[in-house]
């Protein structure tokens, strides 16, 4: 479901009127709305549209905290006193050929200089070979203070309308313009005073008539005297079908008699405290209108704006950067603190283990130890047993020495035989034994006694305590 949502800020001395409306699909609903007092601290009314250098922060205050959030465009309506309003025939042309024909009828009628002035136009009504086009003129300096308002509280509006076409929408939605003939319709407003002349429901005329309390019932009467002289002369119309009068607070009688007595024109009467305010068309006009609308907006104010998006475009960057160099930081330090952790874990695995590694290890020491002295297969009185049995008696009578050394594993045998060929009988032996190497042969040699004296050192093929 497409949604879309303006807000309309309207103007009048000493206030400023705005709401926000939402569209969804073909119907239009308020969202909010409000006023704000525009003051000096003294409490006078600013007019905006007047010349001057008037405190104006305390509006501005006030709109910043109202409006400097708004979502969707924001447009501005101003009133038809401030702007000449012009309807023109002219041919039907390609798009981008139509500025420049409203630009040469601009240099027509208005007598501002086309540096100092605002131009813009609507296309009313296109046909084939002719199109009623609508061109609005505003001097620049009749919405500089305005601009300065709006600009202070970072309200960028998109769009500078003009009043008189809000009542005409809202009128519309009203079915308070006839289809067909001529109708003319005056707007009697709190400050000023509009005429729109419709032929066949499409705007012919629109003149601001002024403010409404300097405006007396003969000016009234020349005025619309002097509209109904250029309906004829500049569009052919020499009838007036219908009369209405749209006025806010009491009905003016006065203005009602002069125009029957003048012109014997019957004018139907109505409140505008019928209808709903002059913002409520300024956003219906956004949300309902699809073809191009007018536009009197300065371009510093879409240049702002577009400023304004930069800022916040910058600002949101910068936002993502902060957080993924934060994300990034926290990473590295989430890891250092991670790796700290798992080597305390490590650690203190390591430490639960020590005690028990420690006691194995004394443990094992023992087993060890238990298994030397307990296995007898190369202690040192097996190796005296094996020496023995293997000695010759006869040869060999006895041992001058048996020395056993467990630390090297070896056994030194010394003693005396008859003859020598008994001890390489004894070493051959001794070579024959599991558990012996002969390692060195010392002998033998003849002793004064007639003995042969050697000395055997064996190694032990086990290891023994």
């Amino acid at each position: 479901m497409a949604k879309e949502i303006t807000t309309a800020i309207g103007l009048r001395p000493g206030q400023l009127d705005w709401m926000t409306m939402r569209k969804t699909r073909n119907r239009c609903s308020a969202v909010n709305s409000g006023s704000i007092p525009v003051v000096t601290e003294e409490g006078e009314a600013v007019d905006l549209f007047t010349p001057g250098d008037p405190d104006i922060g305390p509006a501005t205050a006030l709109l910043r905290k109202k409006l400097g959030s708004t979502e969707g465009m924001i447009s501005v309506a101003i009133p038809a006193e401030h702007v000449l309003l012009r309807v023109v025939e002219l041919p039907t042309v390609e798009a981008e050929e139509l500025p420049s024909m409203v630009e040469f009828q601009v240099d027509k009628f208005s007598p501002f200089p086309a540096d100092s002035a605002l131009t813009s136009f609507e296309v009313l009504e296109q046909g084939e070979t002719s199109s009623r086009v609508l061109i609005a003129v505003v001097q620049q300096k009749t919405v500089a203070m305005l601009g300065e308002l709006l600009m202070s509280a970072k309200v960028f509006p998109r769009r500078l309308d003009v009043e008189t076409l809000c009542w005409l929408q809202l009128l519309r939605d009203a079915d308070a313009i006839a289809d067909t003939g001529c109708q003319v319709t005056m707007i009697k407003g709190d400050v000023t005073c509009e005429i729109v002349v419709t032929q066949d429901g499409m705007p012919v005329i629109l003149r601001s008539l002024g403010r409404v309390d300097e405006l007396l019932e003969s000016e009234l009467c020349a005025e619309l005297d002097y509209t109904l002289t250029a309906l004829e002369a500049e569009h052919g119309i020499t009838a007036v079908d219908r009369l209405a009068l749209w006025h806010s607070g009491e009905a003016p009688s006065g203005w009602v008699q002069a125009m029957q007595s003048d012109f014997g024109l019957a004018a139907q009467v109505q409140s505008l405290d019928t209808l709903p305010p002059c913002v409520e068309g300024l956003a219906r006009r956004d949300l309902l209108t699809s073809v191009a609308r007018l536009d009197l907006a300065p371009a510093e104010w879409h240049a702002g704006e577009q400023r304004l998006h930069v800022r916040r475009t910058l600002a949101a960057v910068t936002v993502l950067m902060l957080c993924a160099w934060l994300a990034a930081v926290g990473a590295l330090f989430g890891g250092i603190h991670w790796q700290k952790q798992q080597v305390a874990n490590t650690q203190a695995e390591l430490d639960a283990m020590t005690g028990p590694a420690r006691e194995a290890r004394a443990m094992r020491s023992l087993l060890i130890l238990a298994e030397q002295y307990t296995n007898r297969t190369s202690s040192a009185l097996e190796c005296l047993r094996e020496v023995t049995v293997h000695k010759p008696p006869q040869a060999i009578p006895f041992f001058k020495l048996f020395k056993y050394s467990g630390k090297d594993k070896k056994v030194i045998i010394q003693g005396e035989a008859l003859q020598a060929n008994g001890v390489l009988d004894f070493e051959n032996a001794l070579a024959g034994s599991a558990l012996f190497t002969v390692a060195d042969l010392d002998g033998p040699r003849r002793l004064p006694n007639g003995r042969q004296f050697f000395k055997i050192t064996l190694d032990v093929s086990q290891g023994a305590p």
